[in-house]
């Protein structure tokens, strides 16, 4: 098998299931030291349920598994990596941790710098130091975890700089990546920044939204965009173009969104978010036509229409909000390439 063919599957603690929960202990206990074995998988899936903001990564091959996790502990992201022994020194290892570079940030981890425990079967734990070293971590000398089962190093892998797809005065513009998943969360489960949706939407609703928009991006090449103020690199929200396929006289069309949480409100980085977005619209991907709807009690955001130049086209009910009195009654918005 090619690396190419090989399938990284992603999970959230909400979503993890019982076989790929069955998967990490086993690993668990292969891998490392006896010390730091689980006796019953029951005690194990405590231990991960007891961790923050988790995030799991699976390799499946044909004869071994490889599993990864990021969590958060005391305000920083920290990870976990495992590679079934039968398999190691085959590249799985690095496929998987590059991967996980690619969608966080920053990763903290306890590596076991020496060679003096051994695992459940019998043999020797071999220190993965070498392995962080060579791929571009951080020994943290001065800081080790010394415990009666356990002696370990930190390490630390830091981007060096955060790849733009295009930016604007004060805002960049990306793909979505795992790290994004609480912050987005959080301003998508926030009622004021809802107002004018059915509902707010919980995590695993985001967490398939920021898997939906990077698809769309790989197959269309936009979506709505994850949005990071430039002056910080905080992640403000989204602000992008979609593809809309619901059922209506104006569809299938492209239309431009955005949700930014409300700390920065009244700002103006909606407006200029939105007007940069419309210029990669029609300059880079040389689209025709930009539509965007609202609810008509939304006037926050037909303001930001009309700021960027759009036209009202109609008012028309949205088919699938009929039911809800408030936002039912819709406008629509279109601005067309000069």
């Amino acid at each position: 098998m090619s690396y190419s063919e090989i399938i990284i599957t992603k999970a959230i603690a909400e979503t993890l299931q019982a076989e790929q929960q069955k998967i990490i202990y086993q690993l668990w206990n292969a891998a490392y030291p006896a010390g730091l074995a689980f006796d019953h998988q029951q005690q194990f899936e405590n231990y991960l349920k007891g961790l923050k903001n988790a995030q799991h990564y699976f390799i499946q091959l044909e004869n071994a598994n490889a599993w990864a996790m990021v969590f958060e502990r005391d305000g920083e992201r920290w990870f976990a990596l495992i590679v079934d022994p039968k398999v190691h020194a085959k590249g799985i290892g690095k496929l998987l941790l590059d991967f996980l570079k690619s969608e966080h940030p920053v990763l903290n981890g306890w590596v076991i710098d020496h060679h003096l425990y051994q695992r459940k079967d019998g043999q020797m734990y071999r220190s993965p130091l070498e392995f962080y070293v060579k791929n571009a971590f951080e020994i943290k000398k001065d800081t080790r975890l010394e415990l009666p089962h356990l002696s370990a190093v930190k390490v630390q892998w830091r981007e060096k700089e955060i790849h733009y797809l295009f930016k604007s005065e004060h805002l960049g513009f990306r793909k979505w990546r795992d790290a994004d998943l609480e912050a987005m969360a959080q301003i998508s489960s926030d009622q004021v920044v809802m107002e004018f949706f059915p509902s707010v939407q919980d995590k695993i609703y985001v967490f398939d939204f920021l898997r939906r928009m990077n698809e769309e991006y790989h197959e269309n090449g936009f979506c709505y965009f994850a949005v990071d103020l430039l002056s910080n690199g905080e992640l403000l929200g989204f602000i992008g173009i979609h593809e809309q396929t619901f059922v209506s006289d104006f569809t299938p069309c492209i239309d431009i969104g955005w949700r930014l949480k409300k700390e920065v409100w009244n700002r103006g980085y909606a407006t200029e978010g939105a007007k940069r977005c419309l210029r990669f619209a029609f300059e880079d991907m040389n689209l025709k036509k930009i539509y965007s709807m609202t609810p008509k009690v939304n006037l926050k955001s037909q303001r930001i229409m009309q700021k960027i130049g759009m036209q009202k086209v109609k008012d028309f009910v949205l088919e699938f909000l009929k039911e809800d009195e408030r936002l039912k009654d819709c406008v629509l918005y279109l601005i067309e390439k000069d």
